[in-house]
């Protein structure tokens, strides 16, 4: 996780969910300092919040875990070449909801707004403005169609 990934985005998700009453799980490692004392911060601050869990490292074997047993996963970006995130999480059935930027576009069509894919290759939800009215719009849809 660094400034590439929109961190403040995943800031507002966590509250958002919370907000939501929706759980959240994050899990990954943090390279800069600052960013990680950050993390570190929220992850003490909201430590007794039985609906949220901030893992700060990287594990193969719990990340193919949460993928089996989330119902959605958020994918924030400034650009993304490819990005196998979302891929993974197709795999297992939980929907990607990913910022509009380099191949996460290219892999996940949006459920509501995509014109060029017919409703059953829609496989997502996507947000291209990297603000908090986008995010939450397509943090929400999903919410309100489960």
């Amino acid at each position: 996780m660094d400034d590439q990934k929109e961190v403040y985005l995943v800031r507002h998700s966590i509250y958002f969910r919370i907000a939501k009453r929706v759980q959240f799980f994050f899990l990954g490692a943090v390279t800069a300092s600052d960013i990680n004392n950050w993390f570190w911060h929220e992850k003490h601050h909201l430590n007794n919040n039985y609906d949220v869990h901030l893992e700060l490292k990287f594990n193969k074997k719990l990340s193919h875990l949460i993928y089996a047993g989330a119902d959605m996963i958020v994918v924030t970006s400034n650009y993304e070449p490819c990005r196998l995130t979302q891929i993974i999480s197709l795999r297992y059935g939980t929907i990607p909801i990913v910022r509009g930027v380099g191949g996460l576009i290219n892999t996940v069509f949006d459920r509501n707004y995509d014109q060029f894919h017919h409703a059953e290759e829609r496989n997502g939800y996507v947000f291209f403005q990297a603000d908090f009215n986008g995010l939450e719009s397509a943090l929400h849809r999903p919410l309100e169609l489960w």
